[in-house]
């Protein structure tokens, strides 16, 4: 007799280990419902990693004048003065949330397929490395971008997935897991200003020192956008310890693709003028708006790139017919690592 299943699955992934973004939770290497089963899921998951990544940027500048019909400031246009320079990123401890809820069915009696659907933020710092030359010797060196931490708000994200049954033998079962997922963070925005002086002109009379100082304000904003996607796949073996407990292990593969775009403006205003006489202020000049007089804008775009190979153990034990809980480790090249776990909670 066909059944169905209404499940709530909880889940709790901390990945920590580079480049295992929107790569979990796996889950044993086998089909786990039976032919016409469906379920509803939902989980949650916590990442950690670092990400490297390398693209291009330009640089334009522009000044602005005065319009004296309309009384007025004017931008002029955009003038580049350098691009296409090669510059490689890294996002360090990149930490990202995500909450998934997932529809199950088992598509026949050996194969399962999942989509998950959810959302995704993600924060950390951004450091930049390009080639200079400085005495005809070409050197690289890791810079932090000013303002270089990130923090991406909630964005959608979603992942599909199939797991697989290839045979049996005695308490042992054989096969695999395939998945493909990718997350879009919102846009993290950012602006500041400073302000800044500049010594115009100095000079002594009477024996009392004059200073003239025209005072500037800098502002700038800018955006960056972030967006990944990761497939993995692995076979493994499910051993039957007894009717509640099942041990399971593997090993597979995992790739990243990302996209980090940014771009920002940077405009100087010129706010006044400023006289002094041994440190005292005589005399001030302030216009009624900040006059602009020039601007600098810079954008780039980065590709992230990681591929390597990955090993899976895991426990999976129902204590009852409805429940199941997982616990489950994943450990990859240079010192990567995650662990998952999952409980499901589940009605006829």
């Amino acid at each position: 007799m066909e059944k169905k299943q209404l499940a709530v699955v909880v889940a709790v992934v901390g990945m920590f280990c580079s480049a295992a973004l929107a790569g979990g939770p796996l889950g044993p290497p086998m089909s786990i419902r039976e032919h016409g089963e469906w379920a509803f899921d939902a989980g949650y998951m916590y990442e950690e990693m670092d990400v490297y990544g390398a693209g291009k940027y330009s640089e334009r500048e522009r000044e602005w004048y005065e319009d004296e019909e309309e009384e007025e400031w004017v931008p002029g246009d955009w003038e580049t003065f350098g691009c296409g320079y090669d510059r490689r990123i890294r996002l360090i401890d990149l930490e990202t949330n995500t909450w998934l809820a997932s529809l199950e069915y088992g598509l026949c009696d050996n194969w399962d397929i999942y989509v998950r659907a959810g959302i995704a933020d993600a924060k950390g710092d951004i450091a930049w490395r390009e080639v200079e030359e400085e005495d005809e010797e070409p050197y690289e060196e890791y810079c932090v971008l000013e303002g270089g931490s990130v923090d991406f708000d909630y964005g959608f994200a979603w992942q599909v997935g199939a797991a697989f049954t290839i045979c049996r033998s005695g308490p042992w079962t054989f096969g695999g897991r395939m998945q493909f997922g990718a997350a879009y963070p919102d846009s993290f925005n950012y602006s500041g200003s400073e302000v800044d002086e500049e010594l115009v002109d100095e000079w002594t009379e009477d024996g009392v020192t004059y200073q003239e100082y025209d005072d500037y304000s800098e502002r700038w904003r800018g955006s960056i956008d972030l967006d990944w996607w990761q497939t993995i796949a692995y076979l493994g073996a499910t051993y039957q310890v007894d009717p509640a407990l099942q041990l399971y292990a593997g090993g597979g593969w995992q790739t990243l693709h990302g996209t980090l775009d940014h771009s920002d403006a940077e405009t100087e205003y010129y706010t006044g003028s400023r006289l002094l006489a041994d440190g005292e202020l005589v005399d001030s000049y302030e216009p009624e708006d900040p006059i602009p007089e020039e601007g600098e804008s810079s954008s780039g775009s980065y590709k992230l790139k990681h591929a390597s190979a990955i090993g899976v153990v895991g426990l999976l034990w129902a204590p009852t017919d409805n429940t199941r809980v997982g616990v489950e480790c994943l450990v990859g090249e240079a010192g990567k690592w995650g662990i998952g776990v999952m409980a499901v909670f589940a009605t006829p």
